[in-house]
């Protein structure tokens, strides 16, 4: 019997229908320089080496891989040209590979599937050679005594160090939602570079305040590659929250807890050592393409101080963060979820958004198309922000990026946001805070009606006002290019950002 690719198999002759493939691990395979293109072994293409995108022919750019590859804009085609990702949708282009980008038109080769817009491979497989390979039983990660107990009755989850509930909407403290101020986190990710600074010194710069007068805060989650660490120190200064996305921005769903270590914490000592900001200070992680490393993942963050991840999108909801001392009471979906409890954790979910056409999304920029406006792009915030507010008053929290914030012309989304704090700032019972304060609050919750006596919501001198951020102009800066080689037990990889000359540590 022929079987296709990915399929089990025992012999090499099972899969001889498909040229230039044959069984490797019981699974029907390509053989070595082929891989796999609309369900065939197509002859791979070779990349051109680069140190810089100097060394790439437009439009390809030096990826992490130290390769020249197509920008995330644009995908390969199968003789190696970049086409923009709707030519390649309307051209039936052939599947893409494990880690590239997906969507409704663009498919996942093999067996692998699209979650978040990755190619990733489902539940009971694991990635080997390219290809999602059937996971033995001598590689589950779950044993009979793992299982996590439901959230008790009794009352022994106990604020400030635990928090849950059986369906996720019961407010902390036990207030009713008109009891409480509705919480907005804005998170953004990757790298602070030049293209986003001004739109954050816009945000940021004190116009737009909470109701205790106090300036409105945002959560920036860092990856090093192409960060600009002054500007970074600069966002801190102002009293932002510094999270941590990862170091190369590569997808570590099944990822060991050394390497987990690595890319977060190395991330963290590279912020205190270029940006002066405290690793203490550093609570959050936020996983690459918000794909779970499971146990591995959260056993890293408990050893390394860590207090929460932000990767995990859900449909129900609005729902409350919980510590994962307990079972979740949302579902966790197919990712590599966390089979055991990790006492004191939070878990703070990301709520889908809906679009103005009524499909839901997990980031902020999938919700908006070539033809919104302004107006409308406030309008879908707006809508959102109400189903929390007029339900259980869940954080509300919205996931921006560069694609995002530069989507429209003339800085459309920008002002759209704008637009819309301006109008939701004007209630009395609306804060919009970072992720840490949210959680100081969860930890210990305060009424409305006491909330201006909040003390981790109000505006005291920060206990770094002595450290002035690099401000200095274009001409003035003699850029260093801050270069990390990190050992990873089977390969070394490296990765660059800038940091100025006054942005380095005297010595």
């Amino acid at each position: 019997m022929s079987l296709g690719l990915g399929s089990p198999c025992s012999l090499q002759s099972e899969c001889s229908s498909i040229p230039h493939s044959t069984c490797i691990d019981f699974q029907c395979s390509c053989i070595s320089g082929y891989q796999i293109r609309e369900d065939v072994c197509a002859k791979k293409v070779s990349k051109k080496a680069c140190t810089t995108y100097k060394d790439c022919d437009s439009p390809r750019i030096c990826s992490t891989r130290n390769t020249c590859d197509c920008p995330f804009t644009m995908i390969e085609s199968d003789s190696g040209v970049c086409l923009y990702r709707e030519t390649a949708a309307n051209q039936r282009l052939i599947p893409v590979s494990l880690g590239s980008y997906c969507s409704d038109e663009i498919k996942c080769s093999g067996t692998s599937k699209c979650l978040n817009h990755l190619c990733v491979c489902p539940n009971g497989t694991v990635e080997h050679n390219s290809q999602c390979m059937p996971q033995m039983t001598g590689q589950l990660l779950l044993s009979s005594n793992d299982t996590v107990s439901p959230c008790p009755t009794d009352g022994s989850c106990k604020l400030p160090n635990c928090f849950c509930s059986k369906t996720g909407m019961a407010i902390p403290g036990g207030f009713r939602p008109k009891e409480i101020p509705q919480m907005v986190i804005l998170s953004f990710d990757d790298a602070i570079t030049d293209r986003t600074i001004n739109i954050y010194k816009s945000l940021f710069n004190g116009k737009h305040r909470n109701p205790n007068g106090c300036p409105i805060k945002g959560t920036f989650f860092i990856s090093h590659q192409w960060n600009n660490y002054d500007q970074t120190q600069w966002v801190h200064s102002k009293g932002n929250e510094i999270a941590v996305n990862s170091i190369t921005h590569e997808t570590l769903s099944r990822s060991t807890k050394e390497r987990w270590r690595h890319e977060m914490v190395g991330l963290r000592d590279s912020l205190k050592a270029f940006s002066y900001i405290e690793d203490a200070s550093i609570k959050g992680i936020r996983a690459p393409q918000l794909l779970l490393g499971g146990d591995a993942q959260f056993e890293m963050m408990k050893e390394n101080g860590f207090l929460y991840d932000n990767s995990m999108s859900v449909k129900e909801g609005p729902v409350w963060p919980q510590t994962l001392d307990h079972q979740l009471a949302w579902d966790c979906g197919e990712q590599n979820c966390p089979r055991k409890a990790h006492k004191g954790l939070w878990e703070i979910p990301l709520q889908l958004l809906q679009a103005n056409d009524g499909i839901w999304h997990t980031m902020a920029k999938t919700t908006i198309k070539p033809y919104d406006t302004r107006d409308s792009v406030r309008q879908m915030l707006r809508r959102n922000f109400y189903r929390n507010y007029k339900s259980n008053r869940a954080p509300f929290i919205l996931t921006a990026d560069t694609d995002f914030l530069t989507y429209l012309p003339d800085n459309g989304v920008v002002h759209a946001i704008e637009d819309w704090l301006e109008e939701i700032l004007n209630k009395t019972d609306v804060y919009v805070v970072t992720t840490v304060q949210a959680i100081q609050w969860m930890s210990d919750p305060s009424s409305l009606s006491n909330i201006e006596k909040f003390r981790p919501w109000q505006c005291n001198v920060r206990l770094n006002d002595f450290i002035h951020p690099c401000e200095v102009s274009r001409s003035e800066k003699n850029n260093i290019n801050v270069v990390m080689i990190i050992w990873y037990g089977f390969a070394y990889l490296e990765c660059s950002a800038t940091v100025t000359e006054c942005g380095r540590k005297p010595m």
